[in-house]
């Protein structure tokens, strides 16, 4: 028997499993993992070697989820591996000429706006002229 009257054995025997509780995370929001594209390359090298029952002993080993693998599985495919997602809008760029270039298409397309509208007013008034002059020009058939 070991001091706290547990055995040995059974002290590996418990090793052996995840433990199970939950260890809080230190003062203020827990830090996001954030991992290198060498390690995401070395974990899909190694999970493409092992068998399918292997892959989620290895997964737990690392503390990964399937979803992880799953992901980077796809950005090797399609090339994008090495570069890193940024969440959020895109970051505009604050050189002056892109900006006044993109203020000039802006107000581009709302002057071809103003122009679309004028030319659908005056498609309108031309048709009102027509129906009035033909009945202008018309005779009433009262005389």
């Amino acid at each position: 028997m070991h001091k706290n009257g547990v055995s040995q054995s059974a002290k590996t025997d418990s090793s052996d499993r995840p433990d199970p509780e939950v260890i809080p995370a230190p003062e203020g929001k827990p830090k996001r993992r954030r991992f290198t594209t060498r390690y995401k390359l070395k974990v899909l090298e190694e999970t493409d070697r092992l068998a399918e029952g292997e892959i989620g002993t290895y997964l737990r080993r690392h503390g990964l989820y399937w979803s992880y693998l799953s992901d980077w599985r796809r950005m090797r495919s399609q090339g994008s591996l090495g570069e890193p997602a940024q969440p959020g809008r895109p970051k505009t760029s604050s050189d002056p000429v892109q900006k006044e270039l993109a203020a000039t298409r802006k107000e581009l397309e709302v002057v071809k706006e103003e122009l679309r509208q004028a030319n659908l007013v005056l498609d309108i008034q031309k048709k009102v002229l027509l129906l009035c002059d033909e009945k202008l020009q018309r005779p009433s058939a009262k005389s």
